[in-house]
């Protein structure tokens, strides 16, 4: 590790690193037309009101059961397309400029394999040492966040997390770990407020800014 480097920021993938919310509307109604359900959300706006990041709820919520998770994950895993999915405008210069003075991992419910290939397409792999990512199919980051934290051996007030849904939000006040949320992501405004984060930003270009603030008050 850098001696310059005393912090560390871990982002969420989807909905703060990659604009993949559209993509996964797309995706939850694929899987509604497989299995005839019906699937009522059009927007992004309706999507983030509606997403909630446990999200297994959202299958309930549809009709299916605990039991058709396991084919249901199946199916969405060969559906879903990260070469279809973007990334946020102007975020890869922000990672490389935050990458200058902090280390940077991600904790996502995102496969690991799915975010390492985009990450490589998009030249971003080498700042990011540490990806603890989905493999587990559980919606819980809690455990996520931790094994980048264990990885880094720093104490939480030496980290933030960089999130835009409400799991992100509660996983980290667990570990003692402020969170930034993003309010362009998965969840709307009002879900983040209701989730009390430590500071929620309407966009990406507030990032610098807001790290700066959580680690200049620890």
């Amino acid at each position: 590790m850098s001696l310059e480097k005393k912090c560390l920021i871990i982002f969420d993938c989807d909905g703060v690193i990659v604009d993949s919310a559209p993509h996964y509307i797309d995706v939850y109604n694929k899987i509604c037309i497989k299995y005839n359900k019906n699937f009522h959300i059009k927007t992004v706006d309706e999507f983030r009101t509606w997403y909630d990041s446990r999200w297994e709820n959202n299958f309930y919520s549809l009709g299916f059961s605990e039991q058709d998770m396991p084919e249901i994950l199946d199916y969405e895993s060969k559906i879903v397309n990260y070469d279809e999915i973007t990334l946020f405008d102007n975020i890869k210069e922000i990672l490389l400029e935050l990458n200058k003075y902090y280390y940077m991992a991600i904790a996502s419910t995102t496969p690991e394999e799915k975010i390492r290939k985009k990450l490589e397409k998009e030249n971003l792999e080498n700042i990011f040492p540490v990806i603890s990512g989905g493999d587990d199919r559980l919606s819980d980051k809690e455990m996520k966040i931790k094994k980048v934290i264990d990885c880094f051996n720093l104490s939480p007030d030496k980290c933030v997390m960089i999130g835009d849904t409400v799991m992100d939000i509660v996983s980290s006040r667990k570990l003692g770990v402020k969170c930034i949320a993003l309010a362009c992501g998965w969840n709307s405004v009002t879900r983040l407020e209701e989730a009390s984060p430590y500071i929620i930003i309407e966009s990406h270009k507030d990032l610098l800014s807001a790290v700066q603030n959580v680690f200049a008050l620890n």
